[in-house]
This record gives C-alpha cells, structure tokens and sequence, in this order.
C-alpha cells in the first residue's frame, strides 16, 4: 500500500528530476528483470547508499513518450492584456457617455473602438475591423466623421454604423485627417497619404457633408496632409500642414478658402508636422518624430506663419509632439502629446511646462481631447496601453481601455518553474514595454521599463525575466533588460548612443546560467550585417561571438540542443535583393559560428526554431512562402544538415506539446493562422477556431506543462486550453510558498493515451511521489492533507520525481505500461491523482502533499 511508502522516514532517492523544461530526464536505472519492483538499496557513483525506486519500463536517458493520435480541439480564446495603438479618441458633442477610439497600428490592421459608457468598457465596431483609422471628428450635431486607410467614412448615430464617403481620387485615399469647418459644418476638409508619390489629390473640400469633394492642393509636393485648420470666424482662412514618411514637413496658409496657398514653413524646422490649433489669437503648430531624430516640438505664430517663434526648448525630454488641445474653459490650460514621456501641460498659454503630466510619464501618447464643454474630463490615446482618462482636469490619468483587445505584441514567455506567470513584450512604431501575469492572465501589470519597443521576453532556467529592447536609443539604451528584486537593469550589449543594434533572439545556456546569447543584427552606424553576442558572466560583458558579410540579414532564433554537448545552432532570414537566409552552428557553446545550411533551399528563410521533446531533433521554420518553399525543415544530427518535412508553405513560428512529439504546432501570416500536425510535421490542418481571422499572428509557446498553447499576434495574446481536469481537495503552505498544486495537461481520453502530470508551487530538489486512487478524501497527513482514498480498489504509486530547482515536477502517465493492473485507467471512470514530497522540517513534519486533480475519463 502506498502508506506503507509515504511513511518511510529515509530520504528518498531520485529516479527522476525535471529538466525545467517540463520533459522527465531518467538517471542511470537497473532494468535488469530480477531486481524487484518498488524501494531497493542500492550503491550510488560515491560509494553511498540510496534507496530508489525501481520502474523497469524506464531506461536511459531522455524516454520520449509514443506519439498519439488524439488532439485536443482549438478553442482560441484573447486573455489581454488590453491596449492598442490608439490614434486618436473623440467624445461625441451630445453625448459625453458615447466615445470612439481609433486604432492604427504600425504592424498593420486597426479599427474602431466605441464606449456608450464614458470609457468604462469598449466594444469593436464589426464593419471597420482591422482598418486603420487615424482621425475621428464630431459636428455639433453629433454627426461623426473618421479619416482611415479606405477614405473617410460617417456616422449618423453615434457611431453605431458608418458609410464610406468616396473622394473619388481612384486608388490610394488614406484619409491621415477630417476637419470640420467650425463656421459650417456641411464644409469638410480631407488630408490624404501621397501614397510614396502615387497621389497627388492629397488636399480636398467638401461643401455638401462629404457626398462630393474637390482638390484643394497647394503646388509642388506630393505632400502627405497630416493637419487641417479653419479660423474660427473665417472659412476662407485656412491652415494646412504635412509630413513626409521619413522626413520633411511644413505649413501653407490659405486666405481665399484654399484657392490660392502661400508656403510659410520658413523658419520652422522642416520636420514631419503633425497637429494644428488656433486658439482665436494665434495658430500653435506641433510635430516631430523619435526616428532620426526629427525634432520639432512646439511653434507659434500671430501673423499667420510669417514668423514663428517655438514654445518648446532644449529643457524638453522629447520634441516629438502629436497632438495639441486647448480645454474648452480656460485658453491659457493647453495639452499637448509626446512620443514617450506622456502628456505636457501648459497653464499659462506655453510659457511654462509640467512634463509626464498627471503621472502620464513613459506613455506614448497620440491624442487627447476634452469632453466638449468641459475642462475636467479628458481621454488621452496612446501608443499600445490604449486609452487613459482624467476626471480632475489632467491631475491624474488612469487606464479607460477594457474591452480594447489589439495590444501589438510580439512575444510571450511563461515562467518554467510556475506556468501561471506570464510576461509578454509589445510595440509601437517607436514605443512599448512588457507587461507579466501572475495569474494565467486574469489580470496583468506594466512593468516598470523603458518606453521603447521590445521584441521578445523569456524566463531563465532558474525563473529570471529578460527582455529585449530594440530602441529607440534616444529614450534608453537597446539590448537586453534584467528583472531585479529592485527592478529592471540594462545589462546591454550597446554598442553607441545611437540605434546601433536590433536585437529579437535570446538563448540561455542549459548547462551554465550565467551564459546568454542573443542574435539579430546590427544597424546604422554599426552596419547592416546579422551579429550574435554572448555573455558568460549574466551580461557584465559581451562580445560579439559572429559578424556575417551580408546586409539586410537578421538572426531571429537560437536553441542549444539538449545533447551534453556543446553545440548550438541559430536560424536567420534575408530581406535583401538575394532573400538568402539559412542556419548556423557552433560546436563550443556559441562562441564561434560556421554556416549550417546544407540541406535547406536556396530561399529559405529561417524564422524560429523548435526543439523536438527528445531534445535532439530541430525543427526549422521557414518563412518563404514563394513557389515550392516554405515550410518546415528538420534536421536529426543537431543542426549539420536538414531535410524538407510536411507540406511547405510560409511559417513564422514552429513548437511541439512538450509531452508528446507527434503534435507539431506552426503559426503564418494567412489563413489559417495556426495549424496543428498529428503526424510530427509530416501533414497539418487548420488549428485556429475562434482565433481571429485578419491580424498578424507571431510567436507559438507551450507552458511548461503543456497545459495552455499561448499566441503572440497584433490583437493581444490568445491561448488555446490543454488543460485537464479539475482541482479539488486542499494544499498548505510549505517552504516555497503557500502551498504545492497539480494539473493535467493531454486529454481525458483513454484511446489517446495522453494524460500528463504536472506540479508546481514545491520546494526545490525534493523528490516525490505521484500516485492515484478512485476515491477523494480530505484527512491531515504530515504537514498537509492526503485527499486520495482507495474507494475499494487501492491507492497506486506512478514513480518518483525530484522537482526542478524551479519547484517543478511532472510525469506523463502511460495506461498500458506503468499502471497497477488493479488500478487500470478505463473510459467512464474517474480517477484522483496528487503528488507527496519531502519537505524536512517545514512545519514540524518531513512531508507535504499537493492539492488534488480529478479527471472524468472518456472513450
């Protein structure tokens, strides 16, 4: 009987330990058929004596379980964090409890957000999702206007529904801005994208409420118009700015309602405009953007732009400014955005200014406007954390966007020693951050980084979050991040005080904590080549270990092959003229490289890499989806050469369940968005029900324990459940915490043979024992409470397991070989399954237990 074995007061041995990767690593075991099974003495490599546990079905080495045939079903499901890129966010002028958010995200896609309750909850508008909408106006009436990639569209109730209003300029009418004439508002005004010189009609008016329109467009250009404004009090009178995509920008001003312009950008700096405001007295001008320094801040003129005179300083934190906006009761209370350090407030008109204000500080922000008639409340869109909401007149802001669920993220990461702590990293065009869960996700908290785009996250082996910082340099340095117990330290590599490096692969050493690499390229000044670095002291200093010769090349994915060796192999794309990419390989632990692609096609394109739970098998995929490439690649002697598996096709991302080799997941940028293979890669079908079915799908990660499948994508991260059946029963804390649980992860299903067994939350480097009974009880044992009974057919051990240093144990049952001929698992019945391990002296006794998990199995 299994109490017989729970009481024994020895140490137990270890047949087992994890590899912090949730995959059983055997220890050296006697199979010889003689030995009896259960506890034996037996002699260690030292000369001591242990007892262990004898299971002659377990050999040597790393035992992958048989593939199986079932899958557990897709269920896609979005877990947040909410946010996204919001443009710009409007409160209708007739009813403040109705606002609309604009999404226009830099990756692609977008949309429309509407709150019928001042921002306390969002819902998607279905007939925008996944356009890009940029600019949202009201008219007294409350009619409501929205420039977007499609051209402007209107809206008669609120919001609800909406129109396409066609400028009729043929291709190319993305609408940047809509100005409402405030003397008439049946006059519109539309700026246009110059679509990189393929259209020139980029200025236009409306004099019947959008049904009809007319160029209106200065000389020269092309020019792309960002900003439209109308003197109050003279429709003639009219202000036009523009940016260029990647520079340039300036003002023309009108006197006979567009007909004539006179250019009056001298004397500003010739950078990207992005907002105007005339406040009855002067016109205020703002722009600039973080790449390439294209610094322009804040401009004023009172003679219509024959003189400026710029309100913004060297004192600034950033001069890359996005909107502008004037509280509707006080003309000396002004707002404006930045690019990173949140909202900027002047109370005396732009002679002084407070910075990050409201505790906005780090937020990129694109947009922000008073309720119409008031000057208390106030909505503020920003890049990625969404919108953000004052109801004391700007003295504190607080996050307005639940229900907006288009965060751009670009890699998720679960903890290996506790699958409930998740952390994800996400962008903008020139901002981001990280964000982690606790809770699988239920709720989520902004960490406290830079507000720079970040690329990619990952745990250590040992717990510890990193992150990659791809810039903008001018905020804080790139490279890669370190959370501490007093918060995030820049660790590098950083190669100068410009954006020098582009940095998305991370790979830790499994032998060596202290040893990290990280891949992608360098950039700018430092060139354009494809570079990985490694750190043998946790990031005190870097070298460059590889350099390649080609430009336009990027390291994107790095695994060290579970072999005791010292071999470690990356994978890398090319965007150049010759679209080459390939593989690499190093036989001393990443310090030098030599080109590994023997095998691959010509175009092939290496996105991500996944190691097969047998810790010897690579998979490669390939993100070229040209004729006859594509795919997935495979190679079985550690990365020397690779051979084409399954059908070919674009892939970015490519990962087994950890507990069964045969299902092979991968993830494009078209439909289907994700598919599953059954057969190790040989055939994949669909595997995306209920995910989303426009938006850019990235990274693929299991847990640990192969309980959730997580997607990275531009709508958030979305997860698809493994999980099986259902906890009961108590835990008590133990040393390590409040208290040790269990979970399952597979399927229920007898015929797939599928079920595995995983505990966290446990000491680290204890062993334990799983075992199971027909029976749930709830009764003290040691310092916890056993809550398995025999119910009339036993209680029967399933093997020992040492927990990680992590805290971690995990076993994958199989039913035809480990199980107790009285204790076979068969469809219909339902079966308890807890985890005892040692726990010396914590709480007075030498033993805990888990919580226990139910599991109803079926046919």
């Amino acid at each position: 009987m299994i109490l017989t074995a729970l009481a024994l007061s020895a140490p137990l041995a270890a047949p087992q330990t994890s590899t912090g990767l949730g995959l059983p690593r055997a220890f050296p075991r006697a199979t010889d058929a003689s030995v009896p099974l259960g506890w034996v003495e037996r002699m260690d490599e030292h000369g001591r004596v242990a007892r262990v546990f004898v299971e002659p079905e377990e050999g040597q080495g790393l035992r992958q379980r048989p593939g199986r045939a079932a899958l557990v079903a897709a269920d896609w499901a979005p877990i947040g964090p909410f946010g996204g890129d919001v443009a710009d966010v409007a409160v209708s002028t007739t009813n403040a409890s109705v606002v609309l958010a604009a999404l226009a995200p830099s990756s692609g896609g977008g949309g429309l957000y509407r709150s019928t309750a001042a921002g306390a909850s969002w819902t998607e508008v279905a007939s925008l999702s996944g356009l890009p909408v940029y600019d949202i106006e009201f008219d007294p009436s409350g009619d409501c206007y929205i420039g977007t990639l499609d051209g402007p569209w209107k809206s008669v109730d609120g919001g609800a529904s909406w129109v396409a209003l066609s400028l009729g300029i043929g291709l190319n009418e993305q609408t940047f801005e809509i100005t409402i004439d405030p003397n008439d508002p049946t006059r519109l005004w539309a700026g246009v994208g110059d679509a990189l010189g393929n259209q020139t009609n980029t200025l236009l008016l409306s004099t019947d409420s959008g049904v009809s329109w007319t160029p209106m467009v200065p000389p020269g250009g092309p020019y792309s118009f960002t900003a439209i404004e109308v003197l109050a009090g003279d429709s003639n009178k009219v202000f036009a700015a523009w940016r260029g995509g990647f520079g340039g920008g300036g003002c023309f001003v009108s006197s006979d309602g567009g007909a004539s312009w006179v250019d009056r950008s001298a004397g500003l700096p010739g950078n990207p405009v992005n907002d105007l405001l005339h406040d009855g007295t002067r016109l205020l001008l703002c722009g600039g953007q973080l790449f390439g320094g294209q610094d322009v801040g804040v401009y004023t003129t009172a003679d219509e732009g024959l003189s400026w005179t710029e309100l913004s300083d060297g004192s600034w934190p950033v001069r890359a400014i996005t909107d502008l906006e004037l509280d509707p009761t006080d003309a000396q209370h002004l707002l404006c955005t930045s690019q990173g350090d949140g909202v900027f407030e002047s109370l005396d008109g732009g002679a002084s200014w407070s910075f990050g204000a409201g505790g906005t500080g780090g937020l990129a922000s694109n947009a922000v406007s008073f309720v119409p008639g008031s000057g208390t409340t106030i909505y503020l869109g920003s890049t990625s954390n969404a919108v953000w909401k004052s109801v004391d007149g700007g003295a504190s802001y607080g996050a307005s966007s639940v229900g907006i669920g288009q965060l751009d993220v670009y890699s998720v990461a679960t903890n290996p020693n506790d699958p409930l702590e998740i952390a994800i990293a996400f962008q903008g065009q020139n901002s981001g951050g990280v964000q982690s869960s606790t809770d699988g996700g239920a709720t989520w908290t902004n960490e406290v980084v830079p507000g720079t785009r970040f690329s990619t996250v990952g745990f250590a082996p040992d717990g510890v979050l990193f992150a990659i910082s791809a810039g903008p340099t001018t905020i804080a340095p790139e490279g890669l991040y370190r959370r501490t117990l007093s918060g995030w330290a820049s660790i590098g590599p950083d190669q100068g005080s410009v954006f020098e490096s582009d940095l998305v692969a991370l790979a830790f050493d499994p032998t060596d904590p202290f040893t990290i690499l990280s891949g992608g390229a360098d950039f700018g000044a430092a060139g354009f080549e494809p570079t990985i670095w490694r750190t043998t002291n946790y990031g005190a200093d870097w070298t460059k270990v590889y350099e390649g010769r080609d430009d336009n090349e990027d390291v994107n994915d790095i695994v060290f092959p579970d072999s005791g060796s010292e071999v470690v192999v990356a994978c890398y794309s090319d965007s150049g003229a010759s679209q080459t990419g390939g593989a690499m390989r190093s036989v001393d632990g990443g310090a030098s490289w030599a080109d590994a692609s023997s095998g691959l096609p010509a175009g092939a394109q290496g996105r991500d890499l996944d190691l097969h739970p047998d810790g010897l098998r690579i998979r490669y995929a390939d993100g070229d989806a040209g004729v006859g490439n594509g795919g997935i690649h495979e190679s079985v002697d550690l990365g020397l050469s690779w051979t084409a598996v399954g059908p070919t096709g674009l892939s970015w991302s490519v990962t087994h369940h950890p507990g069964n080799g045969s299902q092979l997941f991968k993830s494009g940028n078209v439909a289907p968005r994700v598919q599953a293979s059954e057969d190790d890669g040989a055939s994949f079908a669909a595997y995306d029900a209920g995910l989303f079915t426009s938006g850019t799908a990235r990274g693929l990660h299991f847990d640990v324990a192969g309980a959730v499948l997580y997607l990275a994508s531009n709508q958030g991260v979305w997860t698809t459940d493994f999980e099986v059946g259902t906890g009961v029963c108590l835990t008590s804390p133990n040393s390590a915490g409040p208290g040790a649980r269990i979970t399952g992860s597979g399927s229920a299903s007898v015929a797939a043979n599928d079920l595995s067994l995983m505990t966290i939350d446990l000491p680290p480097n204890k062993p334990g024992l799983y075992y199971y009974g027909s029976a749930s009880i709830q009764v003290p044992f040691g310092a916890g409470w056993r809550c398995v009974g025999a119910g009339g057919t036993g209680v029967f051990r399933l093997g020992v397991v040492t927990s990680s240093p992590g805290g971690v144990a995990s076993k994958t049952l199989d039913y035809t070989a480990q199980l107790n001929p009285s204790g076979v698992i068969t469809a219909g019945s339902t079966w308890f399954f807890q985890f005892w391990y040692r726990d010396p002296g914590f709480g007075g006794r030498d033993f805990n237990l888990s919580d226990a998990l139910q599991v109803d199995f079926v046919p």
